[in-house]
């Protein structure tokens, strides 16, 4: 066991505690680590199994993070229940700075982390809903219509359940920022199919990509893979997925697989790929095991 307080240098643990303070840890905090000694177990458990605070997965992740802090700052404050059910971030330090599995970048530079939620204010969080908040993003367009009615815009996925009933869980989400394992000859394949038989072809394609998938990822839902692209582009500003798209897990009442990317300025919802695309899947990374 380690003597800290004689192998540590006074000026390390007067900038650690600069460090806490910073961090809103108060002279109160510290006295319940001393006087609950099962809380200060527990906090150093967490510590050494890998989850951290958030506040030290930004500072690893910079501009590929998106938690409590920026949901505030660009669209609103979480309600009260939701800032008591929010954990720690799952992956430790080792997984962020570890080699992708899906394409051999760092993790922290390949991934997209952020906080998801399930509604803002009193509002259902769906693909519908993020529609109604944010119906362009700065440069980027939210728009997959395809009729009109006056004075309104219908989607074609408005009454797909995939776009209207489901949501992001209120946890945290690590996402491959640009489509995985994509299969250009299958667009090019598809482009000759006849009609009734491209939905048999493209389910035999995504459950080839799904099987290639290492077992720590799993293919995210539509809405999952959606709040990734817009959050991206909130806090980066840049196109990261141009001229990509990827399949994500939903199926839409046609039978197809929705498929999500962005061309050009426009954020594209479909449920057929195009033979414009290397259409390749959404990955996102599951939760450690505990």
């Amino acid at each position: 066991m380690e003597n800290l307080v004689k192998e540590i240098p006074l000026s390390e643990v007067m900038a650690t505690l600069e460090l806490l303070g910073h961090l809103g840890v108060t002279r109160n905090t510290l006295t319940r680590l001393r006087v609950r000694p099962e809380l200060t177990k527990q906090l150093v458990k967490s510590m050494l199994r890998g989850p951290m605070f958030p506040k030290f997965a930004r500072d690893i992740m910079g501009k590929n993070f998106f938690g409590a802090e920026e949901w505030s700052y660009f669209y609103h404050e979480l309600r009260s229940k939701q800032c008591l059910e929010v954990t720690d971030f799952p992956w430790g330090e080792d997984v962020l700075n570890s080699a992708c599995l899906l394409c051999g970048k760092t993790v922290k530079d390949c991934h997209f982390a952020f906080l998801g939620l399930d509604r803002i204010v009193d509002k259902p969080l769906t693909i519908l809903g993020w529609q109604k908040i944010c119906p362009t993003l700065g440069n980027l367009n939210f728009s997959s219509f395809s009729y009109y009615v006056p004075f309104r815009q219908i989607s074609w996925y408005a009454k797909e359940q995939f776009a209207t009933k489901i949501m992001t869980s209120l946890r945290w989400y690590l996402l491959h920022i640009v489509p995985v394992l994509k299969d250009t000859t299958y667009d090019q394949q598809k482009a000759r199919l006849p009609a009734e038989l491209r939905q048999d072809e493209q389910a035999r394609a995504y459950d080839q990509q799904k099987a290639r998938l290492p077992a720590e990822y799993e293919i995210p839902s539509a809405i999952t893979e959606v709040t990734k692209n817009l959050l991206v582009f909130r806090e980066t500003r840049n196109f990261m997925n141009l001229q990509q798209r990827a399949y994500c897990d939903d199926i839409t009442s046609r039978g197809y697989h929705v498929d999500v990317g962005i061309n050009e300025n426009t954020l594209v919802i479909g449920d057929m790929g195009s033979i414009n695309y290397g259409v390749g899947v959404a990955a996102s990374r599951k939760l450690p095991s505990a």
